[in-house]
């Protein structure tokens, strides 16, 4: 007899309760579909924007001078940061200033004795 009590009980609160949960289910998916075509469009955006990587014009080297910031500058260091080679970063000096900065940013203007034997 408890068991048919308690059977009458649980039947009703199951439906009850995959009622409850299909609808909200149901409420929840086109909110979730959105989120994720919204995230989609906006990482689409951020890699598009992105500009190819084009092959440089001149290999930077140790001693070269060049043109950052409508100043002459010479390349201290040279730094390799794709395994591919085509980006390179250079720190660049000018008296007692130094600072990394990435090729596309300078214009040689003297290549070094070693750069070119």
């Amino acid at each position: 007899m408890e068991l048919l009590v308690g059977s009458a009980i649980a039947l009703p609160l199951m439906i009850l309760s995959t009622l409850v949960l299909a609808a909200s289910a149901d409420a929840v998916t086109p909110l979730l579909q959105r989120a994720l075509v919204r995230l989609w469009q906006d990482i689409d955006y951020l890699l598009a924007r992105k500009p190819a990587l084009a092959t440089p014009s001149w290999v930077p080297a140790v001693g070269d001078t060049v043109r950052y910031l409508d100043q002459q500058w010479s390349v201290q260091a040279v730094e390799v940061l794709l395994n591919d080679g085509n980006y390179y970063l250079c720190k660049v000096a000018q008296g007692q200033q130094s600072r990394w900065v990435s090729q596309e940013q300078l214009q040689l203007m003297a290549p070094t004795e070693l750069a070119r034997g």
